[in-house]
């Protein structure tokens, strides 16, 4: 972003238009595609207010950043100039965005509200210069990918180094998050997939369920219930449970097993980490209800695992957006990742 922005900025040698100007633009996009306009005065079209692509950028920075100087630096500006486009933003607007408080910058209100429509602007304007960039080039290309710390953990870093082996000119992102903002990130364009598991509802997204997975309670070697080749819930009620918080997706589905068997969900110890989780358990803190791919990569032998009665199942999911088709080289990813996980199905059944 800040290199386009310093390309847009206006040469002293060639005035905006002009064919020395335009060539400048042209040669920049064999390399990318830019959500900014070449010319400083083209405008979004059909917004009902005048406003460019360069000064939502600079709004979109100033809610994350406190300064002018800082933006200014991440984008290629002069901090003058990052000032003037945020008082011509809020000029147009009729709304004041920013309150200075003791040289820094803090969002109003009103400036919190539109950075929600600002996000979903920005976010198709990134996903048409992914598409964009395929569509020129379909073996060189990005995918950027939203996942839970478990699944990225357990199940990418095979695929992606097979992929990148496969298409060493493709770029790949990968970025750690909760449930809930891969669902947004997905559904808002930033990311191409996201990988979660099927308990979080999410119905402006595409979904497709990989495979079936019982969710195992893991213990130490020398815990009471490790005697046993199954643990019933009733069972772990009588022990210390470090759980998935609550309020998590998957921290709900467990509570909701056991209240559908009459019981009362109250672990003592909530994390928001599988990594945490397992370092209680092997530390002697208590037992928990774990995804069982979580093992895969966690071969303590303090850690062991038994199967939970009743099955409470969970699938890994990928999910795309309903409304915008994946680029060519997302598509191939994809397959390729399908292809691996039908070996994990084969390892890990309900």
């Amino acid at each position: 972003m800040a290199a386009w922005l310093a390309r847009e900025r206006r040469s002293p040698a060639a005035a905006p238009g002009s064919v020395a100007w335009r060539g400048g633009c042209q040669s920049g996009l064999r390399n990318k595609i830019s959500i900014f306009s070449c010319e400083p005065n083209d405008r979004l079209w059909g917004a009902g207010l005048d406003l460019s692509f360069r000064q939502l950028a600079v709004l979109r920075e100033l809610m994350t950043s406190d300064t002018a100087t800082s933006v200014a630096r991440k984008l290629n500006l002069s901090q003058p100039g990052v000032s003037k486009l945020l008082r011509q933003t809020e000029e147009q607007l009729g709304l004041r965005l920013f309150e200075r408080i003791k040289g820094r910058l803090y969002p109003t209100p009103e400036a919190t509200l539109l950075m929600a429509e600002l996000e979903k602007v920005m976010g198709a304007a990134e996903a048409f210069d992914r598409l964009a960039g395929d569509l020129r080039d379909t073996v060189a290309g990005r995918i950027s990918i939203a996942a839970l710390p478990t699944l990225a953990n357990v199940f990418l870093p095979s695929v992606v180094t097979e992929f990148q082996r496969r298409h060493p000119t493709v770029r790949i992102a990968v970025d750690v998050l909760p449930s809930l903002r891969i669902v947004d990130q997905v559904n808002d364009g930033h990311v191409d997939i996201g990988l979660l598991g099927d308990s979080t509802e999410m119905p402006t997204n595409k979904s497709e369920d990989l495979f079936e997975c019982a969710s195992v309670c893991i213990m130490r070697p020398d815990h009471p219930l490790a005697e046993r080749s199954h643990v019933e819930l009733e069972d772990m009620l009588q022990h210390v449970i470090v759980s998935y918080f609550i309020k998590s997706p998957y921290g709900e589905r467990i509570a909701k097993t056991f209240s559908e068997a009459g019981l009362d969900y109250n672990p003592q110890i909530e994390a928001g980490a599988s990594t945490t989780i397992c370092a209680m358990v092997e530390s002697g803190a208590g037992i928990a209800i774990v995804e069982p791919y979580l093992l895969y990569n966690h071969t303590s032998p303090n850690v062991v695992a038994r199967p939970v009665r009743p099955v409470i199942p969970i699938r890994p999911r990928l999910i795309y957006p309903r409304f915008r088709p994946l680029t060519m080289t997302a598509r191939r990813f994809v397959s390729m990742f399908k292809q691996a996980m039908e070996e994990k199905a084969r390892d890990c059944g309900p």
